[in-house]
């Protein structure tokens, strides 16, 4: 039988790999509309490295072990302020990074 912090982490490892995928697939998306985010092209760029660099440590955290409840509703929370961030700076409700939301509703279902 699985123990349920063995499967709560192999979930978590699943979803810090598609949040991978979810960053890349938004820096492709602002690098392929460059011309329409260029007034806003630097906090796009920051707000996705800061991205990554959340994501490093909650790798880190999973690769040594220690990933407490607490940082699954922390990483959810943070995947949606980035995810309206983007959509605020590129547009808003008329913004090419629309789809880029989809990601934190997915992540909240799975879980």
């Amino acid at each position: 039988m699985v123990n349920k912090a063995t499967k709560n982490l192999t979930l978590d490892w699943l979803i810090s790999h598609l949040r991978w995928a979810w960053l890349a697939t938004a820096l492709a998306i602002a690098l392929l509309s460059q011309p329409k985010l260029e007034p806003q092209a630097f906090i796009v760029y920051v707000l996705l490295g800061v991205g990554v660099l959340y994501n490093l440590l909650v790798v880190a955290m999973l690769f040594i072990g220690w990933y407490p409840n607490w940082m699954a509703v922390v990483a959810s929370l943070f995947d949606t302020v980035l995810g309206i961030a983007l959509l605020w700076f590129t547009g808003g409700h008329n913004s090419f990074m629309l789809p880029i939301l989809l990601f934190p509703v997915v992540v909240m279902v799975i879980r």
